[in-house]
């Protein structure tokens, strides 16, 4: 007669053992996400505090970063920015009607506020004014989108917490977007 490999008492033992590891390893799950978190807030935060509301020469032309928006992924973090002309750039067409005037001056005003004081407001006023803009008989584009990913794999490298690690391409070379600020 054969005997069984494993005896019940070994079989309990490894059955305990088993819902203990698993304990284990949901508890080091949580711990993982939880760390990711605040990473991608961290990320975040260091993004917001270094481009909203900075002047940069994007393109040969002076823009104010007036809002970010960011969507979590597996890898990382998408960030969507909406920068808006720089008042001085703007060439303001001779035959404005009335309601362009309007728009354009509260653009400007709404632009200038938002530099000065960092009020979400202005800025997302600015961006309410350029976009009613575009609908009007001049078709003024006031406002530009640009789109990054950063990679969270990165985040052991030096720098990445001091850095935003937003790579733009200007004048046929990649730089930070940092780097394109204007005082």
């Amino acid at each position: 007669m054969a005997k069984d490999f494993f005896s019940s008492e070994v079989c309990e033992l490894l059955a305990r053992e088993l819902v203990t590891e698993q304990a284990e390893l949901l508890k080091h799950e949580v711990l993982v996400k939880e760390i990711k978190a605040k990473l991608i807030e961290g990320k975040k935060q260091l993004i917001k505090k270094l481009i909203v509301g900075e002047t940069f020469l994007i393109d040969g032309k002076k823009r104010t970063a007036l809002d970010v928006a960011f969507e979590d992924n597996n890898e990382g973090i998408w960030v969507s920015f909406i920068f808006g002309l720089y008042p001085t750039e703007i060439i303001w067409p001779q035959d404005l009607t009335e309601k362009e005037r309007k728009l354009l001056e509260e653009y400007c005003d709404y632009l200038l506020d938002f530099k000065d004081v960092l009020a979400d407001w202005a800025g997302r006023d600015a961006i309410d004014c350029a976009r009613e803009l575009w609908i009007h008989e001049h078709e003024m584009y006031l406002t530009t989108v640009e789109d990054f990913d950063i990679d969270l794999s990165n985040a052991t490298t030096p720098g990445f917490f001091e850095q935003t690690g937003l790579m733009v391409y200007e004048r046929d070379k990649c730089c930070m977007l940092e780097d394109l600020m204007v005082c």
